[in-house]
């Protein structure tokens, strides 16, 4: 198991002096494209949109470490180290002046479309039609690339992939 501590979803993507990384669909580093930048995105910022987009991923990070903290360390693992974040550097904000606004909400419950492609995927069932969104077909080739990058991996070499077949 991973640590608590860390976002779960991270993704990079590089090859030839060009890289971007993407941090819990909140956070986008871009290197090696003209013209591009670092982003935030909004729509997946919980509460506090204002300090993230005012000091960053370290907010978003350091925030959501110290709800973890306070709401769930009694339910942790004996061995599981649950304590705040530390940075080399001071952080530019005062964390213990934030609270949670929505006492049902967890930290940055992001809203990454779940709930909406859940409720869509059971109204086609319900109403006896295929998702408009995925189907059987993207889950099967989603899949079989994902096999691909995996032989790739193991095999060290480049996987003739065709799509569909």
């Amino acid at each position: 198991m991973n640590s608590v501590m860390f976002n779960k979803e991270y993704l990079e993507v590089f090859g030839h002096h060009k890289a971007i990384v993407v941090n819990d669909f909140v956070e986008m580093k871009i290197r090696g494209f003209k013209g591009e930048s670092d982003r935030l995105f909004g729509m997946y910022r919980g509460n506090h949109n204002e300090e993230v987009l005012k000091y960053g991923i370290d907010f978003y990070e350091a925030f959501k470490v110290q709800e973890e903290i306070e709401r769930f360390k009694p339910f942790h693992e004996p061995d599981e180290i649950v304590e705040p974040l530390k940075r080399a550097l001071p952080y530019q904000f005062d964390l213990s002046r934030y609270r949670n606004r929505d006492p049902d909400a967890w930290a940055f419950i992001a809203d990454k479309g779940w709930k909406v492609a859940l409720e869509h995927l059971a109204q086609g069932f319900l109403d006896g039609r295929e998702p408009e969104n995925a189907d059987g077909r993207a889950g099967t080739l989603a899949t079989d690339l994902a096999l691909a990058l995996l032989e790739s991996v193991d095999t060290g070499q480049a996987i003739d992939f065709h799509a569909g077949e």
